[in-house]
């Protein structure tokens, strides 16, 4: 029996990647940060849909999902780094090329890998916070010139350091 915390209160959602297409050709690219101050946990939740449904990839093409955290300035994030596979909680961590830092957790060379479900799945991933990083964000890497994809995240943060009270709003 855990208290009387809610649901509501108990957990922040921001986007994580913003829903679009991304590209076929080889490159790497960032997600939206997310600001952990405040939170104990981070998960990210990625959806994919219609990987590779425009035609197969080659021998060499494939997309790596990573991990990146970040340490805070003055200005914002002052340095992204990978995060280290020993903060990473997945049932998939790791890949084609995969070490402990490249904080990577999830691989994709081809849609059978994820055809069950229509070339589509959804991937959650969570994050074991330190005490230096303050930032989250997801970051895609296309090598060699994978297919393009439709892709969304949503970084869901729980247990907050001060459960807020929420007075209703009564509008009349």
């Amino acid at each position: 029996m855990g208290g009387n915390r809610d649901g509501y209160s108990d957990f922040g959602f921001y986007q994580a990647w913003a829903p679009a297409a991304t590209t076929d050709a080889a490159g790497s690219a960032g997600g939206l940060t997310v600001d952990m101050l405040g939170f104990d946990t981070v998960q990210l939740v990625v959806n994919i849909a219609s990987y590779a449904s425009g035609g197969a990839n080659g021998a060499g093409d494939y997309v790596v999902f990573q991990l990146m955290h970040g340490l805070a300035s003055a200005a914002g994030v002052s340095t992204w780094s990978l995060v280290a596979l020993s903060q990473i909680i997945h049932s998939v961590v790791g890949g084609y090329d995969s070490t402990a830092s490249t904080g990577e957790f999830l691989s994709l060379a081809s849609a059978s890998e994820i055809a069950a479900s229509g070339n589509s799945a959804v991937y959650i991933v969570g994050y074991k916070k330190d005490v230096l990083h303050r930032y989250l964000r997801l970051n895609i890497s296309n090598v060699g010139a994978a297919s393009a994809m439709m892709l969304a995240a949503t970084a869901i943060l729980g247990e907050p350091n001060n459960w807020p009270v929420n007075t209703p709003v009564n509008k009349t």
